[in-house]
């Protein structure tokens, strides 16, 4: 696994901006990094999840199975952007699937030390909650119009 030396390469997170220094270090303290080879399933629709993923560098695939059980694209991710952060907060099966698309490096923050990091520190975890909610809503909100214009 990497390691990240330098709190720059975290500073360009959307979800980690309104932290400080020594906050985005307890973050990384309770994280680890890890890169992923182009191709990886790193999970199948409607499997556990208990892991969240904030991409670094690199890219990864988001698909959902359709009405004929093919895999449909749904959203193609990039730097800074984050998937995977309802398994924290939640107990459901993962909603879609997700895979390398290319050579990517990630921040990975499992349920455990997210749970950890709530009883030990719920400043910052409250801070990063607020963030996934104004990022939820956002997704949310482009869903909806995108539902509603038919594509």
């Amino acid at each position: 696994m990497a390691e990240i030396k330098n709190l720059s390469l975290i500073k360009e997170v959307d979800l980690f901006k309104d932290l400080s220094d020594d906050e985005l270090s307890r973050i990384l303290y309770m994280a680890f990094v890890k890169d992923y080879e182009t191709d990886l399933l790193l999970f199948n629709e409607g499997q556990e999840g208990n892991v969240m993923f904030i991409i670094l560098s690199g890219e990864v695939q988001l698909f959902k199975k359709d009405k004929n059980n093919e895999n449909k694209l749904i959203l193609t991710l990039k730097d800074s952007e984050f998937f995977g952060e309802m398994s924290l907060i939640e107990n459901q099966a993962r909603s879609t699937s997700a895979r390398i698309s290319k050579p990517t490096k990630m921040l990975v923050i499992t349920k455990r030390a997210f749970q950890n990091m709530l009883d030990a520190d719920p400043h910052i975890t409250s801070k990063l909650l607020m963030k996934f909610l104004k990022i939820l809503s956002e997704r949310l909100r482009k869903t909806t119009s995108k539902y509603l214009q038919g594509n």
